[in-house]
This record gives C-alpha cells, structure tokens and sequence, in this order.
C-alpha cells in the first residue's frame, strides 16, 4: 500500500507539472466545478425563496365565517411567533408543520397558547384557531398547496460516485456474478509445489478456521494416497501445500483488516494486485499478521490465500477479519463464495457526508473537502486502469494491434462514464490528444480517466443532453443500482430499443435480479430502520455480562438477513416485515434469547451457514418491531426506552412530524423514585401539556414495546411488577388504536394507509433521491395504489418507481 500511495503522489506531481492541451482541459473541468457550485449555491437560493413565495401566495378557497374568524384570532394572538402564514418568526423559526388530528390541536392550544398568556386562547376561539391552523398548514392537502416540491439539481452522492467508478471498470469484464454456494475452494497436495499427481483433496471449506491442523496433513509426511516421491525428484517436491480461492463479500464499506494466524509460509491475496500479506519467507516465530484493505458494501473482491508447510511447524492457520463495525472473527462462510472475481477498483477516499435533512442522501452541495475528495479518487482510479490497462484492453506489449485496442478502451470508458457515444470531436477531446505526445502510455491512459472522472458529465448525470434512450439508461442505473448502466443496458440503449415498453420493462426485470440491486435494497434498509443506530449500542456489561460487541454483530446480522430474506423469497410481501414470526438466528443470539435452533437444520431458507430460519412466540414477537437489534438500537445504557423507540415507529414507519425535542430534556433517573417503571416516569416527565403535543403519539407506541428490556429480550416484569404494554394509539385523522401486544401493533401498521403510504415515499426517495412529489400531485397516491393492487410486494414497487422516475423522459 505504501509504494501503490507513493505511485499517487507521483503521479498528481507528474499530472500537474507539465503544461499540455491536457493541462488546459483539466483547469477547465475544475473551473467547472467552482463554477458549477456557485450555480446551484444561487439556484438552491432561489429556488427555496420561490417556494416560500409561493407558499405566501398560495389561492386560497373562499373561507366559511368559522375559518375568516379564526384566521383573524391566528393574525392577533399566534403571527407574531409564528409567522403570518406559518413559516416561523425569530423566536420560532420552525414552520408549523405538523400531523395532530383538530380535537388534539385545539387542546394544545386551550391548555398552552400564547405562551406568554395560556389562558388568553381557549375554548371555542381555541377550536376555531385550531380549525384554521390544521387547514392551512397541518393537513395533508395544505402541505401540497403549500410546497411545490421540485426534481433537485444534483451532484452524484458518495455512494453513487464509488459505485459509478467500480462499474465503469467493471463493463471491461463480461462475467457477470450471481453466486448461490458459499464456502472457499480447497486444494490439498502433499508436496510444495502443488503437482497435480501429488493432489491430496480438492473441496469447498465453509471457513478456513484450522487451529488444530489442516485437513489432509500429516505431521509425519506420509501420504498413502499419493505416489511416494522417488529418489530422483527435487526435494523441493517434499512437505505439503494447499490454497483457497474464490470471493469475500463485504457486507458494508469501509477499511477492513483481514487477520492471518499461522507460523507458516503463506500469502494472502485480496482483489488480486500485490499480496496483502506475505509470508513466503519466514524469518520468525509470530503467529499473527494483518492487512488493511478498503471494500465497498454488497460487492465481491477475488480472495486467494495459499499455504506452504513441512512437517515442523504442523500446517494450522486461520483466516480472520474485522468489518468497519464489526468484531475481530473467523471470516464466515456467509461471506465466503467459490466464484471467480475479476480485479475492482477500490476508492479509498473519504468523502464529506452528504445531505441527509430530507431524510434521504442528496447530492445537492458542493464544498472544497468534496471536490478534493473526488480529485483524489479521480486520481486512485486513473492510476489503477493505468496499471491495468493492458488488462481491460485484453491486449498484450508485444502484439501489433495493441495501441488501436487501448485507444478504443479508453474511448469505452468515457463513453461508458458519459453514458452515450462521443462524436469525433470529442473523441479527439477526450482520447486521441492524449496520445499525440511523448509521454509514457501509463501517464496519458492516467490523464484521459482524470478528466472523464472529474468532467461535469459524469459528476452531474442530469447535466449532459442525451439521446433518450441513453438518458432512461443512465436514469435505470442509478435508481436501481446507484450506478452507470452496464454493457448490455449501454448497448441496448445505442440501439434505440429502451423507448419500447417491452424493452425497458425486461431490462427493469434483469437489473432487479443483479447482486447490485440487492445490495441497494439492503442500504435503503439501513437507512429506514436506522440500522446504523445500534452500531455503538453499548450496555452495562454489569446487568447484561452476556451482551459483548459479538451478541451486537449477530443480531444485526439476524436483522439483515431477516429484511433480505422477506425483501426477496414468497412473492416479497411488505406485510410480513411487521407480522411474521420467523426470523434468523446464530447458536450465539438464540442462547442470549432463549430460543431453540432446530437440529440438522442446515438446508433452510438461510442459506446455510451459521444462521439458521427459527419459529418465535406470535404472542411475544413481531417482525421487525420487536428485533433485539432494532429494540436494543432504541434503548438506554440499562434501560429500555418507550421514548426512543415511539419516535422511531412514529417517525420512520408512521411518518409522522414530530418537533425537535428540547435540548435540556434528560429521563428522569431511577434515584428519582427507584420504585417506578420505565412506563411510570415517562408518564410522570411527559405530562405537562407542552410535552404531549408530540408525546401524545410517541408514548403509546413506545409503551406497546415495553416488554422488551434495554438488550431486546422478551420480559414479563420490571421490578417486580408485571408489565403493562397495553395503550392506545390516537391517528392523525382522529382514530383510537388499541393495542395491548406487539402483534396488535404490527396488524394496525400493516393496514394502515399511512404507513403504506411511508413506506412507498421512503423507498422512493431513497431510490430516486428526489422528492416523489415532484414526478406529479399524485405520484404518490398512484404509486401507492399500484402497490396495493400488487398485494404488497416490494420488488413490484421497485419496478413502478423506476417506470415513475423514468416516465418524464419516455413522455
């Protein structure tokens, strides 16, 4: 890594310190940028100004007496805090925006407002104010008069960006991977150097995990299965020898240490290039060795680690690794696929965060630290296809057609970057210059992936005017895979066939059954349920001691599996997220829980591996409401937390708008009166009436989840007294919920119009990364309905949001 860092250094000194035609172009790009920031800094600008003016001006209906009076009340007691039309003023800057049905409102308002003077507004001026705010600004149909949501300018996201580069490489190869066996390719021999005739075993192993011994060696060198070596024979053909190959997937991205444990030789290789760790001489006694390597989540890297023993030191080794948010383990066999992989380019590069205030990822900024961050990854990526070049151009030095083949590779990769065909002139633009020097072929392949990568048509997808059917190609692929569209969606695209119905169709279809769209669906997850909540979920090792960073990595694991296995098996219902009571568990979570794991079990819905597909109680669990990873993310150090989890299920699987919480607010402790439940002193701190504007919907929701403690285990007391989970929930239209169990909880959510209508607006935006208000007034009751009509299934919702984000083109 050290030299492959040093190679980057040299090569921006090189890139930068020659002035060339390439020079220019390159200050171009970045001029560019700068300018393309100040462009959409000024269009947000406006943008948002336009909005609020039109919010201000909005055509109102005629108003009956009842809403001419109360908007005369609103104007004399609330505008001066709150904004003539509800934007917000100084002292509340926030918008009233909000879900709480009238008769809620109205109490609100009778017990509290003004603030200054609670008993100035109260009953039938409080109703009427009620009345008037809940028309104008809470109800459903005043948000959609009042905000005219449009598709955003955009950048690529980070994710977008590192997936786009990995693919751009990737279309250089045409062996598509869908992997369904786990484990690694083993091959035995007794003898050094891996001759065929001398091949003790060939095998998958689930893991390479063999602190006992290797399999198939003998610490006496006696192999009766093989020829005894003759006399003749280099000696170098005694001892023994083995190696795995096939993949590692990476289940999220980040920096991974893979962990070797053996005295002796060997060598790890991962993504092929340089060894990642050699051992081939030994030159010591250490048993353990490391290597850092960076992978991109859902994606599967080339794993190769050979081994080279004599009978003394006895062949044992291990192969281990430690994720970005994981713990130190054997790699298991769920990560683990025999498959060949091609070499990827890695991005190691740490981009900025991007904007999340909408509740999904947008590229709407640009600042410094993400243009050098792109610089730098531009860099990255030209010195890997540089080194690779060869490679991708399936050529070799020596033969005569070996320029005409990297220039035309080199012209595939803009154009695949670009998504549509370059004309002569940019041929010569972006390629053929390139070449017209005395430079070494590494630094002018090196300059002509530096300018593609940092050129505005590729960081900006909507930027470039293209022909439509590469323009629904570029769309496609980013919705569906957060990336550039592949060599067969390219081609069909040059060949003007995605404006037919059936085309686009069959291609939506194809791309849904790639691992990149399972691993989109798996981030938008992630995000959804705030997966990445629990990451630091740490207890009171004094109260749970069983409860280490090991339990935390297996419920999560159970929960990703869980969410994958309803996503794609039996028709992929959204219903059973909720109502289901199956879910996956390691020998590890179902000690922790309670729980049986079948025996000889080892062919179900799992996949194998250490997770097995368990049956729990219907009376205590769920779906993914009741998860232990989801119930421990949203609960205290020792305690569970009604409050945390309410807002969750509130917020993200209801939908509904809560205020930002007071800053000053701290639960009340146990010292405060150490004979209370959990349930008890929210009810006691959240009484006040200030409070219950939003912890009238937060506490029921929370308190139904009451039996499950800090770590997410099922219980019956809380000091010794039994637990009360029963509750009712009050909907934004007015409705009251009863709901004495999870299940009860589950049933309401999944009939729930509003929740359905969530769920369609998250997938949505997390796909399309754009408001779905801005395809259409009812985009989202459309979409919605399809969904419904579909009994519910999530793949089918995937195909009707790419038809929706792609319907603006086609028409």
């Amino acid at each position: 890594m050290a030299n492959r860092s040093m190679t980057f250094r040299c090569s921006i000194r090189s890139f930068r310190s020659k002035e060339t035609v390439l020079g220019a172009a390159f200050g171009l790009v970045l001029s560019l940028s700068v300018g393309l920031n100040s462009l959409l800094a000024n269009g947000f600008a406006q943008v948002q100004e336009s909005a609020q003016s039109e919010a201000l001006s909005v055509s109102e209906a005629p108003k009956s007496p009842s809403r001419l009076e109360g908007a005369k009340i609103y104007q004399s007691q609330c505008a001066s805090c709150h904004g003539n039309s509800g934007e917000g003023a100084a002292d509340y800057p926030s918008p009233l925006i909000g879900d709480l049905p009238i008769d809620e409102l109205t109490r609100y308002i009778d017990k509290t407002m003004p603030e200054d003077d609670p008993k100035k507004c109260v009953g039938p001026e409080a109703s009427l104010v009620a009345e008037y705010i809940h028309s104008e600004f809470y109800s459903p149909e005043a948000q959609q008069r009042r905000s005219k949501a449009k598709v955003d300018f955009s950048r690529l996201t980070a994710r977008q960006f590192k997936e786009s580069v990995i693919d751009i490489v990737g279309n250089f190869d045409h062996s598509p991977w869908h992997p369904q066996e786990r484990g690694l390719n083993a091959h035995y021999f007794a003898s050094r150097n891996w001759n065929d005739s001398r091949r003790l075993s060939e095998q998958i192993d689930a893991q390479i995990d063999f602190a006992e011994g290797v399999p198939h060696f003998s610490g006496k060198g006696e192999y009766p299965s093989v020829p005894a070596r003759k006399a003749e024979e280099n000696p170098m053909n005694d001892g023994f020898s083995a190696f795995w190959q096939g993949a590692v997937l990476a289940p999220e991205s980040g920096q991974y240490i893979f962990k070797v444990e053996s005295r002796n030789g060997f060598v790890l290789s991962v993504n092929h290039g340089e060894p990642l760790i050699d051992r081939r001489v030994r030159s010591d006694d250490v048993l353990d060795h490391e290597g850092k390597i960076h992978l991109q989540a859902g994606r599967a890297y080339s794993l190769k680690l050979d081994l080279f023993s004599f009978p003394d030191p006895p062949a044992k080794i291990r192969l281990l690794w430690k994720t970005p948010n994981g713990v130190e383990e054997v790699i298991p066999r769920d990560y683990l696929m025999p498959t060949g992989i091609p070499a990827a380019v890695v991005v190691g590069t740490s981009f900025p965060p991007d904007d999340s205030s909408s509740g999904y990822e947008r590229g709407i900024s640009i600042s410094q630290e993400w243009d050098e961050a792109v610089t730098a990854s531009a860099v990255e990526t030209a010195d890997w296809v540089a080194e690779h070049i060869l490679e991708m151009a399936k050529t070799k030095t020596a033969d005569a057609d070996r320029m005409e083949k990297i220039r035309k590779t080199c012209r595939e990769f803009v154009e695949f970057a670009f998504t549509t065909k370059l004309n002569e002139k940019e041929i010569q633009f972006f390629v053929n210059q390139h070449f017209e020097n005395d430079l070494p072929l590494r630094d002018q392949v090196f300059r002509i992936v530096v300018l593609a990568i940092k050129s505005p048509r590729f960081l900006y997808p909507e930027l470039q005017k293209r022909d439509k059917n590469f323009q629904i190609a570029r769309r496609m692929a980013l919705v569906l895979w957060d990336s550039v569209p592949d060599r067969t969606l390219f081609e069909l695209a040059e060949q003007g066939k995605l404006t037919e119905e059936g085309v686009a169709n069959g291609e939506i279809y194809r791309m849904m059954e790639d691992p990149r769209a399972k691993a989109k669906l798996l981030s938008f997850f992630n995000d959804w349920l705030d997966i990445e909540r629990g990451f630091d979920a740490t207890k009171d090792l004094r109260r749970f001691p069983d409860f280490d960073a090991r339990q935390l990595v297996s419920a999560r694991r159970s929960l990703t599996k869980f969410v994958n296995h309803v996503a794609w098996s039996d028709g992929g219902d959204f219903r059973q997220l909720f109502t289901s009571n199956k879910l996956f568990a390691d020998q590890r979570m179902a000690d922790f829980n309670g729980w049986a794991i079948p025996e000889n079990d080892s062919g179900n819905a799992s996949g194998g591996g250490d997770f097995k597909e368990i049956s729990v109680d219907p009376e205590k669990y769920s779906g993914l409401l009741t998860h232990p990873y989801l119930m421990a993310s949203h609960a205290y150090y020792q305690e569970s937390s009604p409050i945390h989890r309410g807002v969750f299920v509130a917020r993200k699987i209801l939908g509904r708008t809560l205020k930002q919480p007071n800053e000053n607010f701290k639960p009340l402790g146990e010292d405060f009166d150490p004979t209370m439940t959990n349930r008890q002193r929210v009810e006691f701190q959240t009484k006040d009436e200030n409070c219950m504007s939003c912890h009238s919907i937060i506490n029921p929701l929370g308190f139904s989840l009451e039996n499950f403690d800090a770590v997410g285990r099922f219980r019956e007391s809380e000091k010794d007294k039994r637990i009360e989970a029963s509750t009712t929930y009050k909907t934004s239209d007015g409705r009251e919920i009863p709901i004495s169990r999870p299940a009860d909880l589950a049933g309401f959510l999944v009939d729930d119009k509003v929740a359905q209508k969530n769920f369609v607006r998250q997938v949505f935006q997390h796909y399309v990364r754009q408001p779905i208000q801005a395809y259409g007034d009812n985009a989202l009751d459309e979409t919605h309905q399809a969904f419904t009509q579909d009994n519910f299934r999530i793949p089918l919702l995937l195909h009707h949001v790419v038809r929706l984000a792609i319907s603006d083109i086609k028409n």
